[in-house]
């Protein structure tokens, strides 16, 4: 496992971007948890491609020096050669680092010899999960899941975002790679972290059991806007 330890925050927009860089993040995610926080819609698998190019736009003007990794939609990457298509019509946005699900080593290889950076994203899978729980619980998940962290580390991954399994699992996973780990409902120990930002604020509704906040965005924005509303009345 990597010494080192990297805390990672979503952002989506000019302000989300101004706020990671204020508050001190190493690195950001314009993830397709856009989908959720900003369109309200049921599932990442949702938001397409044409859809996300102005966030990337939009945090890479903004970011300052911190790395902007740019998530790859669903059914973008099924093959390396769309997979290639994507990260350069991501690449005109401003990153040439990308975050792709699952253990696809072709397609890790095939972008990474095209001059990309790539994120590879293991545990849950978001974009074809059927339901959003943990995964990885039992000897065999978890051994598959460290040969798939080893087979996509070994393409060139520079980092890997572990989703919601169980911390022995991802202790496991860090002891086996050479690339750092950021994890994300998986308990600590790990190279990193990795959060939404609206969990962090508090501005999601309904956020996920593991998603501590931090602040209480949603009910200061309700509150100044209530003032408002009553100012003019």
């Amino acid at each position: 496992m990597a010494l080192m330890t990297e805390v990672w925050i979503t952002a989506y927009d000019a302000p989300t971007a101004q706020i990671a860089v204020a508050g001190g993040a190493d690195g950001i995610l314009v993830g397709d948890s856009v989908a959720n926080v900003v369109y309200g819609l049921a599932r990442t698998a949702e938001v397409t491609l044409q859809m996300m190019l102005p966030h990337f736009t939009a945090v890479v003007e903004h970011a300052g020096d911190l790395p902007v990794v740019a998530d790859m939609p669903a059914g973008t990457y099924d093959t390396p050669e769309m997979a290639i298509q994507t990260a350069k019509c991501i690449a005109t946005c401003g990153t040439k680092y990308v975050k792709l699900e699952g253990a696809k080593p072709a397609i890790i290889k095939a972008l990474i010899d095209d001059g990309f950076q790539v994120m590879g994203h293991l545990g849950l899978l978001p974009q074809t999960a059927q339901k959003l729980t943990k995964v990885a619980k039992t000897e065999a998940e978890q051994a598959q899941l460290v040969a798939d962290a080893q087979a996509i580390a070994n393409m060139g991954c520079e980092r890997i975002v572990l989703e919601c399994v169980p911390n022995e699992a991802a202790l496991a996973v860090a002891a086996a790679v050479d690339v750092p780990i950021v994890a994300i409902g998986c308990g600590a120990g790990l190279s990193g972290q990795i959060r939404v930002m609206h969990d962090v604020v508090g501005l999601t509704e309904n956020p996920p059991p593991f998603a501590k906040a931090y602040g209480n965005a949603r009910a200061e924005m309700v509150r100044a806007v209530a003032d408002y509303v009553a100012d003019v009345q």
